[in-house]
């Protein structure tokens, strides 16, 4: 594992923003093993606190991102979803729940079983909660961290990724408990790891229909960030700049006829006048 300073993640966290552009802040992950550990993050540093409510987890994953600060919150406030609470080990997962989604995301209780037994998993009692920041906020050394953003920029980490390896991914990704995927998984296989917000993870923590997330095991960090920056310099970067930008058009096409040659009668604007 490595073991980063606070001034090394605000470099990385900078660095990262410049390669990506992204809107929202990464957001750090750390899973605390016990009381003790957990009670000593919230005592040393400037966290907020989440206690007196039950939510998901998915709900949590994104709140470091939208206000800026970091959350903690222990397993017995992370109940509310029961697939999520049971793939972090916070719970154990009812033999038959797989069963409920049977008739409108599954067609039969083979193929929902099939699907919860592919959920990547921590084992029960693992875990005791977990600490979220920005990632140039964290105090401690994160797991991995979360990066949201679109296509362009997630293609960006495969590119970083593979400057140096040459390997095909493979993506955890299934229809259920996003949550795990973005945690759990590259934690567990130590690998990148993108996927896409489940329908759950929309509705409660992730409103977006075209946003996809990176997950990045911390030991990663540096090595995908340098691999960006190689190939940035030469021109894969995020975002691409338009070939046209700097061409002129040619006589005859339609933008131009509209745009340029408004006056010529051409294709565009005789169109035009035409519904006029």
């Amino acid at each position: 594992m490595v073991k980063w300073l606070s001034k090394d993640l605000k470099d990385l966290n900078d660095r990262y923003m410049k390669m990506l552009m992204l809107d929202s802040y990464p957001v750090a992950v750390k899973m605390v093993s016990d009381e003790a550990e957990f009670e000593k993050v919230v005592q040393d540093v400037s966290v907020r606190l989440i206690e007196g409510k039950n939510l998901a987890v998915c709900q949590v994953l994104r709140q470091p991102s939208y206000c800026g600060c970091p959350v903690a919150v222990k397993k017995n406030n992370l109940s509310f979803c029961i697939a999520g609470a049971a793939a972090f080990g916070f719970q154990e997962l009812p033999h038959d729940y797989p069963d409920t989604l049977v008739g409108y995301h599954f067609i039969n209780e083979e193929i929902a079983r099939r699907t919860f037994a592919n959920v990547p998993k921590f084992w029960l009692g693992q875990y005791f909660g977990m600490l979220l920041a920005p990632l140039d906020q964290m105090p401690v050394d994160p797991d991995v961290v979360l990066f949201f953003g679109n296509t362009a920029q997630m293609y960006r980490f495969i590119q970083g990724y593979n400057v140096d390896k040459g390997e095909r991914l493979k993506f955890a990704v299934i229809p259920v408990v996003g949550c795990a995927q973005m945690v759990v998984a590259p934690i567990k296989i130590g690998k990148i790891n993108i996927t896409f917000g489940t329908t759950g993870f929309r509705l409660l923590g992730w409103p977006s229909d075209t946003g996809s997330c990176c997950s990045v095991p911390a030991n990663l960090l540096e090595d995908i960030l340098k691999g960006m920056e190689y190939n940035h310099r030469g021109f894969v970067r995020y975002p691409l700049f338009w070939q046209i930008f700097d061409i002129e058009l040619p006589p005859g096409n339609l933008v131009r006829n509209v745009i340029y040659d408004y006056k010529s009668g051409g294709f565009g604007m005789q169109q035009y006048r035409n519904k006029k």
